[in-house]
């Protein structure tokens, strides 16, 4: 479901977010489908829309129903727990299937709805700063069991505020923000670090060497690196350099990788990248993205690999046609992958709701 606080935003304009939200998600779903004609595997359907800006209310600004929550530094972290009140199972007014109004809560538990994505702004004309993605995720074992009530609440991007607790109810849910003043490529940025964080804290085990590999977060095991990532690098700094397609210099460090093999990279950055958000480095690196654990041979790899899905606004510089490719490479469903035991790959969707 869709909860839209920004006043610029009318129903019909947050609908036509949502859907084309939705769009963008089911084709970032069809494996290697920059190539292929394969099938989104996840097709999102919007159970309601909500519209609580205020009417009349200053553009750029959000609505008064957005329940925040002060921080020391001046700024308003949103209470995203606000939405499972009572005041919220007014306001949402959601309905089952005999047309009884439940919380959100219970829509969530129920299978009601699975997410729900909230349209706010974040600009410098608000003090509003909201948390990327939050995610309470159901552990589970080696095995795929349930690991009876134990849960992470940090499985998105972005933490919780002191004071700002959402209710655990023995089911996984996701809360996605959208920032009503950038592309919907920032939107799908925050599900590429909701992926990342609930992956590689070994929520589902599986999954968590896998795509530590594939997105480049194991850099300290494969070569020996004080650091796993480049993410743990100086923000917003040149913080590789590719001497040669396979040779990378890696300057904060002074060290240099003679044999880097590039898999697929992360959400900051693609296999060539040299500092966060490098979508469109023009480098050619060799880079095992497309062919990771199946024939693993490297192919070139440059910025114009990525095909334009998205049009320059939704692109915008939390690059969202590399969000799409590069999830179209995570192995989805009829994938030609083994995993580490050499079994066929299962497919990564599904883990998105257990």
């Amino acid at each position: 479901m869709v909860i839209n606080f920004e006043n610029r935003y009318n129903f019909a304009m947050t609908t036509n977010l949502a859907q084309q939200f939705a769009f963008f998600i089911s084709t970032s779903t069809k494996y290697h489908g920059y190539k292929s004609n394969s099938p989104a595997f996840l097709n999102y359907q919007i159970f309601k829309v909500v519209d609580l800006s205020d009417p009349g209310g200053a553009p750029n600004q959000n609505g008064s129903r957005l329940p925040r929550l002060p921080r020391s530094d001046g700024s308003q972290a949103i209470r995203e727990s606000a939405f499972f009140t009572d005041q919220f199972t007014q306001l949402l007014d959601l309905r089952d299937g005999n047309n009884n109004q439940v919380s959100l809560q219970q829509a969530f538990a129920t299978g009601l709805i699975n997410e729900v994505w909230f349209v706010a702004t974040q600009n410098s004309n608000s003090q509003d700063s909201p948390r990327e993605l939050i995610e309470y995720k159901q552990r589970y074992n080696s095995n795929f069991q349930k690991l009876g009530s134990s849960y992470d609440s940090g499985a998105g991007n972005g933490g919780l505020d002191p004071g700002d607790n959402p209710p655990w109810f023995g089911h996984s849910f996701r809360i996605v923000f959208i920032n009503g003043d950038r592309g919907l490529g920032c939107a799908l940025h925050n599900y590429g670090h909701g992926f990342e964080s609930f992956t590689t804290r070994g929520v589902v085990p599986y999954l968590q060497n896998l795509f530590a590999d594939l997105g480049e977060l194991n850099l300290d095991t494969k070569y020996g690196l004080s650091v796993s990532s480049l993410y743990a690098l100086p923000y917003g700094t040149i913080v590789a350099q590719f001497t040669s397609p396979t040779s990378l210099f890696l300057p904060t460090l002074n060290v240099t990788i003679n044999q880097f093999h590039a898999t697929c990279g992360n959400a900051h950055f693609p296999p060539n990248g040299t500092s966060d958000y490098d979508y469109a480095n023009t480098t050619q690196v060799l880079a095992n993205c497309e062919n990771w654990r199946g024939s693993n041979d490297p192919e070139p790899f440059t910025g114009a690999t990525i095909p334009a899905v998205m049009n320059d606004y939704d692109n915008d510089n939390c690059g969202g046609n590399w969000q799409i490719w590069w999830r179209q490479n995570y192995p989805g469903l009829n994938n030609d992958k083994t995993d580490l035991q050499g079994r066929p790959m299962k497919n990564w969707w599904p883990f998105l709701f257990y």
